[in-house]
């Protein structure tokens, strides 16, 4: 990942958890909540080079709900198959 992207999606979450705050709204708690669960796949697709999950619309709905377990799940899966 581009150190450019890196730092806008850090940004976006960043910008994102202030409004959570001063709105206190569900959706962008919500999409906070799966930008937060792709950047770390993608950060433990890095440190876990042979254990990579696909980042895709699938896997970003799995974090989004299931929050740290379901990205635990998801690279169980991965190491299981």
């Amino acid at each position: 990942m581009e150190m450019n992207l890196l730092l806008g999606v850090l940004l976006v979450i960043g910008v994102l958890s202030v409004l959570k705050m001063v709105v206190g709204s569900k959706v962008i708690s919500i999409i906070n909540r799966g930008l937060t669960g792709g950047l770390m796949i993608v950060i433990l697709n890095c440190l876990l080079p042979q254990y990579i999950v696909a980042v895709n619309l699938f896997t970003i709905g799995f974090v989004t709900l299931f929050g740290l377990p379901g990205i635990m799940t998801l690279y169980m899966f991965q190491f299981i198959f």
